[in-house]
């Protein structure tokens, strides 16, 4: 019945909630008590050195974001994604594809719109308030700028990282050796 079905489900989300709570440590559980809003996000976000090294390119779990205080697009994007999820939003982000490199941004809805937390080496890269109707409004804004500066993006993903195949949360390794990209790239692309 109906009933069973909700109280599966309500069961399933608090013992998620619960594995997730007992997985943080206590300097990660004091941020998500502070971060508890898109806007406090994006403050964190701000706050982070941007990571320069584009050689030895880290691309960091949230666990690592955390502890580097460090953090490019895709980092802070996944970063955003967790602080998003504690706080009842769905961990999505979107990547736009394209030379000379991708540009990855944490989404969420709000009151029937939707809007974004990131980082960028770009004001006009980072977060966006909840003012978009739609998915593709929300990436022609990106988009746009990046074109006027040669970024040729013409594809774009949505991915819901709680599909993603390895550990985004809390591993310690630099995500590269676990295959981040290849394992973003099993999702859909849609054309720009």
């Amino acid at each position: 019945s109906n009933s069973i079905k909700k109280f599966i489900k309500v069961v399933k989300n608090i013992n998620f909630y619960w594995i997730l709570v007992l997985m943080h440590t206590k300097e990660e559980l004091s941020l998500i008590e502070r971060c508890q809003s898109p806007d406090s996000i994006q403050s964190y976000l701000d706050s982070l050195a941007y990571d320069w090294s584009l050689d030895t390119y880290i691309r960091r779990s949230f666990r690592r974001t955390v502890q580097d205080q460090m953090s490019a697009c895709l980092c802070s994007a996944l970063t955003a994604a967790h602080l998003l999820e504690s706080h009842e939003h769905e961990p999505v982000i979107m990547v736009l594809y394209g030379p000379p490199s991708s540009h990855t941004v944490a989404v969420y809805h709000q009151d029937g719109h939707i809007g974004t937390v990131a980082k960028s080496r770009y004001d006009e890269g980072k977060g966006k308030p909840p003012s978009f109707g739609s998915e593709s409004e929300l990436v022609e804004s990106y988009a746009s700028f990046y074109r006027s500066i040669g970024f040729m993006y013409d594809q774009f993903g949505l991915i819901d990282l709680r599909k993603l195949g390895i550990d985004w949360r809390f591993n310690e390794r630099n995500l590269v050796h676990l295959n981040i990209s290849g394992e973003l790239d099993k999702f859909p692309k849609y054309k720009i």
